[in-house]
């Protein structure tokens, strides 16, 4: 609830001000993997303790919340695309180079994400379904990726990051 609520804040704050958001989805690569390997519990400490990393280098203004199963939802408030793909590169590090409790030393997770960025006049569904796209095709081509989406009246192209 409390994510379709931001939406819904954001979106109002656009209407009001003008302030542009941009959406990350990420999507934890191979999880199936860590709970058919190592258990759900461990599948639950690897989720927490990705979050519990995340949270800090993201602003006071952002919003994290899970999206479902493995997957996360970051709203950046102001954030030019710049801005946006240079958290999502952070947040890729970061979970690449984390250790988990309980699990071996050399285990290491990677993220697929989607970044784009709201289009004035579209629906909330319609920048979702956008951010859902581009982490699909960041996951098709090899996981690992973040895949950039600009809307459409603007867009210059989908750009892969590695």
């Amino acid at each position: 609830r409390a994510y379709k609520q931001r939406l819904k804040e954001e979106l109002n704050r656009y209407h009001r001000y003008r302030q542009v958001f941009s959406m990350l989805l990420f999507d934890i690569d191979h999880f199936k993997r860590v709970n058919d390997e190592y258990g759900h519990r461990a599948g639950d400490r690897c989720l927490k303790e990705v979050i519990k990393r995340i949270q800090p280098i993201l602003r006071d203004t952002d919003f994290l919340a899970r999206y479902g199963g493995e997957e996360f939802v970051i709203i950046l408030e102001y954030p030019d695309m710049g801005e946006a793909v240079a958290c999502a590169e952070r947040i890729k590090a970061l979970t690449s180079s984390l250790n988990f409790p309980g699990l071996p030393d050399d285990f290491r997770i990677t993220i697929s994400m989607g970044v784009t960025r709201y289009l004035p006049g579209e629906s909330i569904d319609a920048l979702i379904s956008r951010a859902d796209a581009a982490l699909y095709r960041a996951k098709s081509s090899g996981k690992n990726k973040i895949v950039v989406e600009e809307p459409p009246h603007r867009k210059t192209g989908v750009h892969r990051i590695s």
